[in-house]
């Protein structure tokens, strides 16, 4: 079977996958095919994000990658692969390991510092799952799904200054801003920002799909305006009252105080 493309992940993606398919390259070492083998003879596993974003790889895939393992532990793209499919079944501190190992070999290798990040919010480590959402996002800006998730996980420790500049740049990724324009309305409105929270909540409610969210965070908009309006009327009364009451004139010393 012949596919063509101008690079690896062209020619990769030229290709009708179904799930369980495994691609091998072997087992010459002739040519310019001799760059992507571990040796004569031998086989490698050719990762690329769109086999690996399928997350299931079958059993062939875990038993070639751990084949490869066995003869050289520290192998990247075989880590990828196996941390990839522990990462399916849950295992998710051994693929971390996995995807550690795969690190050592490449520190900025994108699929691998997302296979970290996904095993890590899977157990819940946020400070850890942020560290590779960080270099994720400065890697990849245009990665909506991972910004995103730093944005979500950054809204949830209440750093809402870097949550909403990364919220605006999902916004502007993608085809659906409307996570966005949800996220950013609801901290507008923590930080009684209404007009900007007003605007996204305008464009929730145009959004086909979204009009009972847009509606809701509506209501509660209305809601939070209103009482901040009441707390200011009370405010303003209370300062009111406290010029406009009578003042007693000061006593001197040795005066007796009025009596009531």
């Amino acid at each position: 079977m012949r596919r063509f493309g101008e690079s690896w992940e062209d020619a990769l993606e030229d290709i009708d996958w179904t799930d369980g398919d495994v691609l091998v390259v072997g087992s010459s070492s002739i040519g310019q095919l001799a760059r992507v083998f571990l040796g004569s003879r031998s086989s490698k596993i050719v990762a690329t994000r769109f086999v690996l974003e399928a997350r299931s790889l079958g059993r062939a895939a875990a038993e070639l990658a751990e084949e490869v393992l066995a003869e050289n532990g520290e192998h990247r793209d075989a880590n990828l692969v196996l941390g990839t499919m522990l990462l399916g079944k849950g295992k998710l501190d051994e693929a971390i390991r996995s995807g550690r190992s795969a690190l050592r070999q490449e520190p900025t290798w994108l699929p691998a510092l997302r296979l970290v990040a996904e095993a890590h919010l899977g157990k819940g480590e946020t400070t850890l799952a942020l560290d590779a959402l960080r270099q994720i996002v400065d890697l990849d800006p245009n990665d909506a799904r991972y910004a995103g998730l730093l944005a979500q996980l950054l809204t949830e420790r209440g750093d809402d200054a870097a949550a909403l500049k990364l919220w605006d740049r999902v916004a502007g990724l993608g085809d659906d801003p409307s996570p966005a324009l949800r996220a950013r309305a609801e901290i507008e409105m923590r930080r009684r920002n209404f007009p900007a929270a007003q605007a996204d909540i305008d464009r929730l409610l145009g959004t086909p799909g979204q009009e009972e969210t847009g509606s809701l965070l509506a209501g509660e908009l209305g809601w939070d305006a209103e009482e901040t309006a009441r707390q200011v009327a009370a405010y303003v009364d209370a300062v009111t009252a406290e010029r406009d009451a009578p003042r007693l004139p000061p006593i001197a010393a040795g005066e007796p105080a009025p009596v009531a």
